[in-house]
């Protein structure tokens, strides 16, 4: 079975109106059909106001924290059902007797992943930063087995021990730097299968790319970029 690496660039823009404007942000603005993505809304004037009227005796001390950083977001898990692109926002509210309205934000939904091994990389510009998203499928391997009085199992199989999903380096390229933002690894199972045949491992990364001030090329992920980068792979630009 070839494996494939496929590369799409795509640019969000948001567009926002109206006198009191709160930021709209997606965790991913390519999402793929059925895909669990959230939109977040930047709630730090409700949290400013909050600390205003707190009573005597009591100091605010900060705001909750996301991977350890602060932070205001008021997050709403979507799924999209159908691909193309559309606008999402902007969001209308009014808080203590002001109006107030997100920007919007243009999502490009794409196709499901086909059952079948694989790296997706798409690049993705938005809001003036730079990142990527990487997307990789392995091959699980059956841990069926009978035990006395009945069998055992893992629904959709467990990825072998000596298999290991593929990483951007941090620093890929002199003057480019790879960080790791969010990672999430889960199970597929294909449609009619039973639920002790091996499915597949699937992995979703997202990193953020700055340049430092010295760079001047076009930074292209190739394969030396990665760590653990599946054998016998072909890669495919778009």
């Amino acid at each position: 079975m070839k494996k494939l690496i496929t590369l799409s660039f795509i640019a969000i823009s948001t567009v926002a109106y109206g006198q009191q404007i709160v930021d709209l942000s997606i965790s991913n603005p390519q999402p793929r059909i059925g895909e669990e993505v959230s939109l977040s809304i930047d709630m730090e004037f409700i949290a400013n106001d909050m600390f205003f009227q707190l009573p005597d005796g009591v100091k605010g001390v900060g705001s909750s924290s996301i991977y350890g950083k602060p932070s205001t977001l008021f997050s709403q898990k979507v799924v999209f059902k159908n691909t193309g692109e559309m606008y999402v926002g902007p969001f209308n509210f009014t808080y203590n007797g002001k109006k107030y309205v997100t920007d919007s934000i243009k999502v490009n939904v794409v196709d499901g992943l086909p059952f079948e091994e694989g790296i997706w990389v798409t690049y993705v510009s938005e809001g003036g930063e730079n990142y990527i998203i990487v997307e990789q499928q392995i091959e699980n391997e059956s841990d069926y087995r009978e035990v006395k009085g009945g069998y055992t199992y893992t629904v959709g199989g467990v990825l072998d021990d000596k298999t290991e999903f593929a990483e951007i380096e941090e620093l890929p390229e002199e003057g480019v730097q790879c960080v790791l933002l969010s990672a999430v690894i889960k199970t597929r199972t294909e449609p009619g299968k039973k639920k002790q045949e091996p499915g597949l491992s699937y992995s979703y990364q997202k990193y953020k790319v700055s340049y430092n001030e010295y760079y001047k090329g076009t930074f292209i992920l190739e394969e030396e970029h990665f760590n653990n980068f599946p054998k016998r792979t072909e890669i495919r630009v778009n």
